[in-house]
């Protein structure tokens, strides 16, 4: 089986030329969002933002909370990077749960603005999520994007390039 290290080596060169559409964000949401988690946040290390929601409407999108943990657990053994775990209001539950199994992560809340949000995305060098709002702001900010599907129609999935 493939380390994680071989798939996300393995996606970034297969679509490393790809062109998005992008997503400008305003300047000081994303130093708020930078000044907020300056205390927890490395410069030095890769940054995978973790988002656990997929709205309220496609349950079956996300992944379990189970799956979530052993998903960050195997990222933190083969790889050196920080982890930010993130959602909305939906997933303050669960997100707390995730956040004490998990240990050595950064919780970024459940409560932002939807420019907080995005700026959160904007810090992640690579994102984790569901078919869900952060996929889509993740794309338009031309981040390295891995993305869960499950009740989605072929033709409702673009990546603008």
């Amino acid at each position: 089986m493939n380390s994680l290290k071989n798939i996300l080596r393995h996606h970034f060169t297969e679509h490393a030329d790809v062109q998005r559409k992008t997503l400008d964000l305003v300047e000081n949401n994303i130093l708020k969002i930078s000044e907020k988690l300056s205390d927890t946040l490395s410069k030095n290390k890769k940054i995978v933002g973790v988002n656990t929601g997929a709205g309220g409407r496609w349950q079956d999108k996300k992944l379990s909370v189970d799956e979530t943990v052993d998903m960050v657990h195997r990222i933190q053994k083969e790889s050196h990077v920080q982890i930010i775990l993130f959602g909305g209001p939906e997933e303050e539950e669960r997100n707390a749960v995730i956040f004490q199994k998990c240990g050595h992560i950064v919780d970024a809340g459940c409560q932002n603005s939807l420019l907080e949000f995005s700026s959160l995305v904007n810090l992640c060098d690579v994102l984790i999520t569901s078919d869900s709002l952060a996929m889509h702001i993740g794309i338009a900010l031309q981040k390295q994007v891995i993305a869960f599907f499950y009740p989605t129609s072929a033709a409702e999935i673009e990546l603008y390039g």
